[in-house]
């Protein structure tokens, strides 16, 4: 059982993953936001979409660091 603990957290901690969550979560909140979201937000008109937005955006920037980092890895090994 403790295996599986296991596979499941290394598996949320996947920074690919947070990227997936984070570019579904801005897409889905476009697709709801539409044509009207810089209307809305100069209105003070600000709904449920656009938080998802923001949350979509921050889960894809949380997962930049270690991405890039073991791009960078991988780049360095392959000129070694």
């Amino acid at each position: 059982m403790h295996i599986i603990l296991r596979n499941i957290e290394a598996f949320s901690r996947n920074p690919w993953l947070d990227v997936s969550v984070g570019i579904i979560l801005m897409g889905t909140g476009l697709i709801e936001a539409g044509e009207s979201i810089f209307e809305d937000i100069s209105s003070g008109d600000i709904g449920a979409h656009h938080g998802v937005i923001l949350l979509g955006l921050a889960h894809a920037f949380k997962s930049l660091p270690p991405i890039l980092a073991g791009m960078m890895l991988f780049a360095d090994a392959e000129q070694k």
